[in-house]
């Protein structure tokens, strides 16, 4: 979610931002309330947000399980980012796991093509070309705690 946020905040901040010297996303999962959450609920779970405003979706995580909510679900539909690129002055770095199953690789990596555009007319060949990081190996356990 962080990398959505700081694409949101960029977006917000427009011409008025000071120049970024970089920007690193970790695994950015843009628009995950619509593609990551919403889109891959079954019927029943739509229905328990729709109606009860809350669904607990069990955690590969912790024995808690984690509530998702009709506001999350209608915030980020306010909020939604792909399909509509936002101007980057800056190098971007994205580290992204192969084996992240929360933000699936092609989620991130399509996420932020469609996303992120060159400002002033630098083609990608220049010093502030995005560029994709993959880390090696990411696993559900290297990020439990």
């Amino acid at each position: 979610m962080g990398g959505w946020l700081a694409l949101l905040l960029l977006k917000a901040l427009g011409a008025e931002a000071s120049p970024h010297r970089r920007l690193v996303l970790i695994a950015p999962a843009v628009d995950m309330t619509e593609a990551l959450i919403w889109e891959t609920f079954t019927e029943a779970a739509r229905e328990a947000v729709l109606k009860e405003g809350v669904w607990l979706r069990p955690s590969a995580y912790g024995a808690e399980p984690y509530p998702i909510t009709r506001a999350l679900i209608e915030d980020g539909r306010r909020h939604l980012m792909l399909g509509a690129p936002v101007a980057v002055d800056c190098p971007v770095r994205i580290l992204q796991g192969d084996q992240d199953i929360d933000v699936p690789p092609a989620h991130a990596m399509a996420g932020i093509r469609v996303s992120i555009r060159q400002r002033r007319g630098r083609s990608p060949s220049s010093k502030a070309a995005t560029t994709a990081c993959r880390a090696r190996k990411t696993s559900r356990s290297s990020r439990q705690r």
